[in-house]
């Protein structure tokens, strides 16, 4: 039976990565097609939006996504009261920050991002994070009752309409200016979010399609505690991932400046920054889309397992996991490695980032099981912990990018970037550890006391 589980696992696993891995083909090009219709200057314009556009997604989801998916796979009998509560609250949320960009969209532009340029599609956001927000509850739900692979399908069909938008529609807005380029790429985002959510929707049981609605105006379920048993998951998650994005938003800035007051080419300065973080890191952090499928896969078993005290599953759940995200780790770096120049010429059309691609690969391994420890936090009700790490490898980052930067120039980044993540993943990977312990400590000694009570009554 055992032997039965297993090759069913591996089947599951098997037909799940081979789902992501159409998907992320498909998310590749449709940013192929999308790069070489709206050119380069739209492109930089999109791209300076990512920063503003990561923030506030952040901010309206606040972390109820892994905090539905958590509550659902431990108690699924309350899914309805955990998905109506998250998305009154999301969309809540969505709508102040849609109201702020209406308003504010020329000061963000202006100050924010230095580039009035970006107005329209800052304008776009306004669209986009809601229907961001809406998919990502509805994944929650999907992924608490374990039904991983429906959420991986979704993506598909959120490329598809994302790229048949490309195909058809990005030309008629790139003509008219590069503000209107970067405008229809962020629109371009906003009709893959509805495909995705249409997806998901449609594949619901029929009865919870007639009647999701009027969920949402029910007064039977009692929302001040569930949106409490949420927020006690979802606010640290939302910390951790704010206190990354800031941490994104000040590297360029003691980049620049330091590098600024030495006798070295500026316009090589930002060009090296720009080909590290804008071509190698995506290219190193690709599969990643990987790990990020087994932890879906693995999070309600590891939930579920803890609540029922069942340490031992957990771990085993746990393990597997990081064993699964190394192994698609090392053979995703090592084709890197020996590939990289080709697969720089097939994606950017440019080979100038090969060497820094091959250096690094097998150091960012350590990426590879980032992803599994922070959902296993999170599963076991300790996004806390995950909070705290966080906030201490990004302040060491800060502080290593600062003081290598004067010998080590644009090595400096990715040295600071491997070297807080390796703390950040130890101190999580730490606290598992002594999680599981700890309670499986605790589980054998309730057993021995029952073992104890038993015989003093015979």
């Amino acid at each position: 039976m055992n032997t039965l589980r297993k090759k069913a696992l591996l089947k599951s696993l098997f037909n799940l990565l081979s789902i992501a891995m159409v998907g992320k083909i498909l998310s590749m090009l449709s940013r192929l097609v999308m790069v070489r219709s709206i050119g380069a200057t739209s492109m930089s314009l999109f791209s300076l939006i990512n920063p503003l556009m990561v923030l506030f997604i952040n901010l309206a989801s606040i972390g109820l996504p892994i905090a539905t998916s958590t509550l659902i796979a431990k108690r699924p009998k309350d899914s309805r009261k955990f998905f109506v509560t998250a998305f009154l609250i999301g969309m809540g949320i969505s709508i102040i920050l849609m109201i702020a960009i209406f308003f504010l969209a020329p000061v963000f532009s202006k100050y924010a991002l230095k580039n009035e340029d970006t107005t329209l599609a800052v304008y776009g956001l306004g669209l986009l994070i809601p229907l961001v927000t809406t998919s990502s509850i509805i994944k929650g739900i999907y992924i608490g009752k374990g039904k991983v692979q429906a959420t991986t399908n979704s993506s598909i069909a959120e490329e598809i309409f994302r790229l048949v938008f490309l195909v058809l529609a990005i030309d008629l807005f790139s003509r008219k200016s590069p503000s209107m380029g970067a405008l229809g790429a962020v629109i371009g985002m906003a009709l893959g979010e509805i495909g995705q959510t249409l997806y998901l929707f449609f594949i619901a049981p029929k009865n919870t399609k007639k009647k999701c609605v009027t969920w949402l105006f029910c007064s039977e379920y009692d929302s001040v505690v569930a949106a409490g048993e949420l927020f006690k998951i979802s606010l640290p998650a939302t910390s951790s991932r704010l206190i990354g994005s800031l941490t994104y938003f000040f590297e360029p800035i003691i980049y620049t400046a330091i590098l600024s007051k030495l006798n070295i080419d500026q316009t090589k300065v930002l060009l090296d920054y720009g080909m590290l973080t804008g071509y190698v890191f995506p290219l190193l952090l690709m599969p990643g889309f990987l790990t990020t499928a087994l932890s879906n896969f693995f999070l309600p078993e590891i939930a579920r397992s803890y609540e029922n005290n069942d340490i031992k599953r957990a771990k085993s759940s746990f393990y597997s996991l990081i064993f699964f995200s190394l192994l698609l780790g090392i053979v995703f770096s090592t084709i890197i490695f020996f590939f990289s120049e080709d697969i720089m010429k097939i994606l950017y059309n440019d080979t100038s980032g090969a060497s820094f691609a091959k250096n690094l690969t097998f150091p960012f391994l350590i990426y590879y099981i980032e992803t599994p420890c922070i959902t296993t936090l999170h599963a076991l009700n300790k996004s806390k912990q995950a909070m705290f790490s966080t906030l201490v490898s990004s302040i060491f980052r800060l502080l290593v990018l600062a003081l290598l930067l004067k010998r080590f120039t644009i090595y400096a980044v990715a040295i600071s970037t491997i070297l807080s993540a390796t703390i950040d993943i130890l101190l999580n990977f730490i606290n598992i550890v002594f999680i599981f312990v700890r309670n499986d400590k605790k589980a054998r000694l309730e057993v021995k006391c029952k073992k104890n009570l038993f015989w003093h009554r015979c």
